[in-house]
């Protein structure tokens, strides 16, 4: 059997890790602010809703068991609300990949950039390779790593 030989695989390389520093900072950037708008979104109905409920029985003059009733379901609202539409936001599990993605969808120009150079270039310094078994060259993640790191700078949160 006569063995191919394949190009020695190139290390990915300090400017590489520098484009991936840069893309990751904007995607974390990114990330922090969609938490923010998201939970002051989520406060902002919350206290919408708990004024829907409450505002009749005011108008009205709603008076002792109706009062209390609608006390209770906008004390309920507003928990669930809390919980839900600011809580969650803040701390939901989220990583760069889900900032890449959030990213792409803010900005379909990316066309998947983001999302490609976050997840190719973690095994890429791992191997060598992005793709075990050597399917895309370290070269032509450095090319993506570049490409994405410049289509960075448009990106605001």
């Amino acid at each position: 059997m006569e063995r191919r030989n394949r190009p020695e695989k190139a290390v990915m390389n300090s400017e590489d890790r520098a484009a991936y520093r840069k893309i990751n900072g904007k995607l974390r950037g990114l990330l922090s602010a969609w938490r923010i708008c998201a939970a002051v979104r989520g406060l902002l109905v919350t206290l919408v809703l708990m004024a829907v409920i409450i505002a009749p029985g005011a108008l009205l003059g709603a008076a002792g068991n109706v009062r209390f009733v609608l006390l209770a379901a906008a004390a309920a609202v507003g928990a669930t609300g809390l919980i839900a539409g600011v809580i969650w936001p803040m701390v939901r599990p989220l990583s760069t990949l889900d900032a890449a993605f959030l990213a792409e969808k803010k900005d379909p120009a990316l066309k998947e950039l983001m999302a490609s150079s976050v997840e190719l270039f973690p095994p890429a310094m791992a191997t060598g390779d992005a793709v075990a078994g050597g399917h895309m060259e370290s070269e032509m993640i450095s090319r993506l790593l570049r490409r994405a790191a410049r289509a960075a700078d448009g990106i605001r949160p």
